[in-house]
């Protein structure tokens, strides 16, 4: 028998993406009504892992469930939750294969990135959220190797880096565009990370860039200090590559609702005199 050729032209690729992008929002809408199911399974090995740092059954849980949140966000069309969701999960895996790197801080950053899952899950009429690839990240310190490790940690998640060497330069950098989020040390010889904060925080336009910061410290009494200033969170030095890249995603996609805590909520005469404080520090 002779092989029968339809006379019909196969669809262009044009249309086929057409087609596909049909689709999506059915698809997103099927996603968002299965995510809260997806991270109620996160809730028992996520509390395991609070009373038992470095249980790797609460990991490897955690790491499969994660999976899929970042498989079925992507064929959602769902790009930067579907990235950060892979960002998490390769957090995980890394802790996972090496438990001894588990720490307060770790434990907190899985934590936050699934609050915001949450978030997002329980908001359907509040989902729009930030494209990584658009964002620009400004890294405030005096060490050049500092610089280096941040840009690499957040090269990884495909964020823009901006270094400043100095609170006063990191201003000069601000006048000039936009930021989603700054990485702060607090340490440094001019003026220290929280006058450059208090600052900010006093300025319409820059009191609600998340602000991250981060110090050789790592006792509870210089994390508590630096939210009292108006940080939105903290990480040590030495920190893991992936976990300050996940911590920035979080902010970046969805900004300063991510981790307000704010040990000690500073009255309005607190905020002038710091305010005053950082003035003179800058000067």
């Amino acid at each position: 028998d002779a092989l029968h050729v339809s006379s019909t032209p196969p669809p262009s690729t044009a249309s086929a993406v057409a087609r596909q992008a049909e689709f999506i929002p059915e698809i997103s809408g099927v996603f968002f009504r299965n995510l809260p199911q997806m991270l109620v399974t996160l809730r028992h090995p996520m509390s395991i892992l609070g009373k038992s740092p470095q249980d790797t059954s609460a990991l490897q849980a955690l790491c499969r469930t994660v999976h899929s949140v970042a498989a079925n966000a992507g064929m959602a069309g769902i790009d930067p939750l579907s990235q950060m969701a892979a960002a998490l999960e390769s957090l995980l895996k890394l802790l996972w294969e090496k438990p001894e790197r588990v720490t307060a801080s770790t434990v907190r950053t899985i934590g936050q990135a699934i609050k915001v899952f949450e978030d997002i899950a329980l908001s359907p009429n509040d989902r729009t959220l930030k494209d990584p690839s658009t964002a620009r990240v400004l890294v405030v310190d005096d060490d050049v190797l500092t610089h280096h490790a941040v840009c690499a940690a957040l090269e990884i998640v495909n964020l823009t880096t901006i270094c400043a060497d100095s609170p006063a330069s990191a201003l000069e950098e601000l006048e000039q565009g936009h930021f989603d989020l700054i990485i702060s040390d607090i340490e440094m010889p001019t003026a220290n990370g929280y006058a450059l904060c208090t600052i900010l925080r006093g300025v319409p336009t820059y009191e609600k860039i998340p602000i991250i910061f981060f110090s050789q410290y790592t006792d509870p009494e210089h994390r508590k200090e630096s939210f009292v200033r108006g940080g939105n969170d903290f990480i040590s030095k030495p920190f893991l590559y992936m976990e300050l890249a996940v911590k920035a995603l979080s902010f970046v996609i969805h900004g300063t609702r991510v981790n307000r805590e704010q040990a000690i909520l500073l009255t309005s005469h607190d905020r002038s005199r710091q305010a005053v404080e950082a003035n003179c520090q800058l000067t």
